[in-house]
């Protein structure tokens, strides 16, 4: 068995930046161009006694060891709008994105065992570029109807580089079992379009988007370790339902249903099959077989002048992922894994009102 006591402490700075800027080039037609960011640098120590307890439950040995971490986080987005208004109301919107996210680990760790001293120092820099492309037209139908028809492509590579080495005797040496060099790629098509609609009482709106996604992953491999790839394609739909009802001539109760579909991909780092220790028994590896996730969600509601609202709700997920714990004779490793299916069944309400116009109260329950 075994037994762990962590001690957790943090510091460092945190910056961020946005501006924007739009240039009216005529009375139908407007560009801008928003820049933002983030800058992080901080330092991580983490202590931790772990205790290997015998069948008895009493103590057979322990380790000491401890973890600094120097991390420093730039990220920064770039984005280029462009909307083109037509008559009578319709209009075509366009955007254009380059996102950035680096980031550098530089770990040092080290293990008391006994009479054993051990000293391992890391280097993870990471780096990941997004770029996307956007194209959206709203067309008019009638006094209160309108369609919308949009594409959207986006590429994400990352590229993530793990040196660790051990040192002895005040000389580094690298370990190839632990060094990675991984790269990922992310190609994500689609096309969507939306109906919407009132007729008397009755709102009604329908969508549904159609999404291609592809993805390559090659760890790169060395004396120790064999190279890896993955390759995935597949083609997902996404339909959504709005319809409301009001119930009276005063418009003052209402009842609605809703239904939609939606997806979860893993992060990017969970994909990262790099290995990364926590103590002298644990490791965090990636895993780059994750696959996503996806929900079906049905919901019913009840408004009263919209300041009472009760809502129905279930949800269906499948191949949630969340963390496992695999223990061998000698270490535990955390490793990401689709394993969860969820299905939730949930009862709110909302309550609000407004006092003279100047001070409002809200209340909410959920009941899961």
């Amino acid at each position: 068995y075994l037994n762990k006591r962590i001690e957790h402490v943090g510091e460092g700075w945190l910056g961020r930046y946005k501006l924007g800027l739009d240039y009216t080039l005529s009375k139908q037609s407007v560009d801008g161009i928003v820049v933002s960011g983030l800058n992080w640098n901080g330092n991580e120590t983490e202590n931790t006694q772990s205790t290997i307890l015998d069948k008895f439950g009493q103590p057979d040995s322990m380790t000491l060891a401890r973890s600094e971490n120097n991390i420093t986080l730039k990220n920064y987005d770039i984005n280029l709008n462009y909307k083109l208004s037509i008559k009578k109301g319709n209009s075509l919107t366009t955007n254009l994105d380059y996102i950035a996210y680096n980031s550098q680990d530089n770990q040092s760790f080290f293990t008391n065992l006994l009479k054993q001293k051990d000293t391992v120092i890391g280097y993870s820099p990471s780096d990941t570029k997004i770029y996307s492309a956007k194209i959206d037209y709203k067309q008019m139908i009638g006094k209160e109807g309108h369609l919308t028809l949009g594409v959207k492509q986006s590429y994400v590579h990352t590229k993530n580089i793990s040196d660790y080495y051990n040192k002895k005797n005040g000389v580094l040496i690298s370990d190839l079992r632990r060094n990675n060099f991984y790269l990922y790629d992310e190609i994500i098509s689609s096309a969507y379009t939306s109906f919407s609609e009132k007729i008397k009482n009755t709102s009604i709106q329908l969508g549904v988007r159609v999404e291609n996604t592809i993805t390559r992953g090659e760890q790169l491999g060395n004396a120790v370790i064999p190279s890896n790839k993955f390759n995935r394609n597949f083609l997902s739909f996404f339909p959504t339902v709005y319809l409301s009802q009001y119930l009276d001539s005063s418009l003052h109760h209402s009842i609605g249903l809703n239904y939609g579909k939606r997806i979860e991909r893993p992060y990017y780092r969970y994909l990262n099959p790099r290995i990364v220790q926590m103590d002298k028994f644990t490791f965090r590896e990636g895993n780059p077989y994750l696959q996503p996730s996806f929900t079906h969600k049905v919901e019913f509601y009840y408004s009263y002048k919209d300041k009472i609202i009760t809502t129905l709700s279930y949800s269906n997920s499948k191949d949630q992922v969340n963390e496992t714990i695999e223990a061998n004779s000698a270490s535990f490793v955390h490793r990401p894994n689709n394993i969860d299916n969820t299905k939730v069944l949930s009862l709110g309400m909302n309550l609000s009102h407004t006092f003279k116009k100047s001070f409002d109260i809200n209340f909410n329950f959920l009941y899961i």
